[in-house]
């Protein structure tokens, strides 16, 4: 009766085991990630689901939070954020859903949360696309030019 009872625990642990193990292979990043440069914080996180947020599709995609935050030393112009994912035998990064109007005025801490980014299990990669541009500058004949534009690009590797 005792070997049954004993044998039957291993069993349960080991299905248990396994459960959590194959719902951890899913995942595509380890997370929490941060990327840093003089300018921008990228961090790569676990969603905090409420009922409002969607939930991942099993056997399709899973979810992740993001939060873009400026760093640097001045306020930023003219800000637009775009996420893309890498496929597998595929040289086309798919765009995901972003807010695509530019933010006017992107000031020192300022930051920016997407708090649900699902991203297929396809996918090799996510790159965080970030664009700007410096101040107007006003040429000796009066003439106002917009300022120069800049890019930054973050990319996490699905392990």
């Amino acid at each position: 009766m005792l070997r049954k009872f004993i044998g039957s625990l291993v069993v349960l642990f080991l299905i248990s085991f396994g459960t959590i193990v194959s719902a951890e292979s899913n995942q595509l990043f380890d997370v929490p990630i941060t990327k840093q440069s003089e300018q921008w914080k990228v961090e790569l996180g676990e969603v905090k689901y409420d009922n409002e947020i969607t939930r991942p599709q099993k056997g399709k995609n899973e979810m992740y939070g993001l939060k873009v935050t400026n760093v640097g030393k001045k306020d930023l112009k003219n800000v637009k954020i775009d996420f893309y994912r890498g496929d597998p035998d595929s040289m086309t990064k798919y765009g995901l859903h972003t807010p695509s109007e530019r933010q006017a005025v992107f000031k020192k801490g300022m930051d920016f949360s997407f708090s649900n980014l699902p991203i297929s299990l396809k996918a090799t990669e996510l790159e965080v696309v970030i664009s700007w541009q410096d101040d107007p500058s006003t040429h000796a004949d009066g003439q106002v030019v917009k300022g120069r534009e800049y890019k930054q690009t973050f990319t996490f590797t699905c392990k």
